[in-house]
């Protein structure tokens, strides 16, 4: 059970652990019908790909065109941008020789 208190002590949120996650299964809808932490408005494809946790830029825009990932709408004319996150978590090793030499 995760239990959720404010600063004055009181509870206002206790949320059963189901499955090894916790989930609010009646969670109350903003008048949008929207959940608390949804994105809404357009965004560049590289904004959308740093807020969706890197994925491919074809996986994002895939996404939301297939209406996948919803609340957000890619402004058309944006390139995506050179992600320096991404290229710093990929390898630096050199490849392994297909042959060895001796």
């Amino acid at each position: 059970m995760c239990t959720i208190i404010n600063l004055k002590g009181k509870t206002i949120a206790t949320i059963p652990n189901l499955e090894g996650l916790y989930r609010i299964s009646n969670a109350k809808l903003d008048e949008n019908g929207g959940y608390a932490a949804a994105a809404s408005g357009k965004m560049s494809i590289s904004e959308a790909h740093r807020k969706l946790g890197h994925i491919s830029y074809t996986a994002v825009s895939h996404a939301i065109s297939k209406g996948f990932i919803t609340g957000i709408a890619l402004n058309a004319s944006s390139k995506p941008d050179f992600c320096e996150a991404c290229a710093k978590a990929k390898s630096t090793r050199q490849p392994f020789l297909k042959e060895s030499k001796t």
